[in-house]
């Protein structure tokens, strides 16, 4: 090469992560989410607690039935502000954590962004959250009542189908006592706000996006979708939360954009929240047909959303 000749320089070829390290990274950013849950209402609940405790010492009735009582009513109490302030703590450390992650991109096509979005993209979004919720509201309780689950599950693994049993109804009965317990205000932001946009930042912009940098994405789909439908606990909710994920993963990947997750959970999760306190009984006829015209509904927007939808004027490879 003569004298002062231009040469190249090229950047080092960085290696693949492999799949136990994507694995695991995408296993990662929920375990921390459910953890700060726990240690947020651990902080909240032991302090008041303890101070009702020496509030009913005095009394004559027995102190360990007064504080168990009271435990489980202080549990029921800071469950949703302990969410929000969970959700909060948990984007610090994602944010510390996992600022590097744009260095594991999705394995085809373009880099996600955060609001990127068409509006029929939008619309898609909005129509099928709303309808997939009523109608698996119907659907689920439908089932409940038809079908005896737990017995089916004790004929091949005796008595998991009771403990099954005794689970979703604990989870319901909780659920239902925490949105009685604060103000409406708390119930829509730590469900219906809060809650969905950390969910999509962990299971979406993080496990599902390590997952697709060594998986297929349709793996990856899959995968992310059994996360997010495992992290819900209850039996009957893992099996709906599993298919809203397979919706949100694919709806992520072909609109490239985290916004339509983000919309989609937030829009779902509203919806619930504002049917727990309208609607008293699902099993009406009314309620029956409006959900079957749900279900049209969002099957046709949910296939538009999942089929058609573009990222940023070019069609995804998905």
């Amino acid at each position: 090469m003569e004298y002062g000749q231009y040469q190249p320089q090229y950047a080092p070829i960085k290696k693949k992560p492999g799949k136990v390290v994507c694995f695991l990274l995408a296993m990662l950013a929920p375990i921390i989410y459910l953890t700060m849950q726990s240690v947020v209402q651990i902080i909240l609940l032991v302090p008041m607690a303890v101070v009702m405790g020496f509030s009913v010492a005095t009394e004559s009735m027995d102190l360990e039935v007064l504080l168990e009582s009271a435990v489980i009513d202080l549990t029921v109490t800071t469950l949703l502000p302990s969410m929000v302030i969970a959700a909060c703590a948990t984007a610090l450390i994602f944010y510390f954590l996992f600022k590097g992650i744009k260095n594991i991109p999705i394995s085809r096509g373009v880099e996600p962004k955060m609001f990127l979005a068409t509006v029929p993209s939008v619309a898609a979004t909005i129509v099928s959250a709303v309808g997939l919720n009523v109608a698996l509201t119907f659907v689920v309780e439908l089932l409940s009542k038809m079908l005896d689950i737990s017995s089916f599950i004790d004929k091949i693994i005796p008595g998991l189908g009771e403990y099954f049993k005794q689970i979703t109804e604990q989870s319901a009965q909780m659920t239902n006592d925490a949105m009685n317990a604060v103000p409406p205000v708390m119930v829509f932001l730590a469900i219906g706000i809060v809650g969905p946009i950390i969910e999509e930042l962990a299971f979406r912009q993080i496990s599902f996006r390590a997952l697709s940098s060594s998986f297929s994405i349709k793996t990856a789909i899959v995968l992310q979708a059994v996360f997010f439908g495992v992290a819900h606990g209850a039996p009957v909710q893992v099996l709906y939360t599993f298919a809203v994920g397979l919706i949100m993963g694919v709806a992520y990947y072909r609109t490239r954009s985290l916004f339509i997750p983000i919309l989609f959970h937030v829009v779902f999760n509203t919806t619930a929240c504002v049917m727990g306190y309208i609607v008293s009984d699902v099993m009406t006829m009314s309620f029956a047909i409006t959900a079957a015209v749900s279900a049209v509904v969002a099957i046709a927007a949910t296939v538009y959303l999942c089929a058609f939808s573009k990222a940023h004027k070019k069609q995804a490879d998905f």
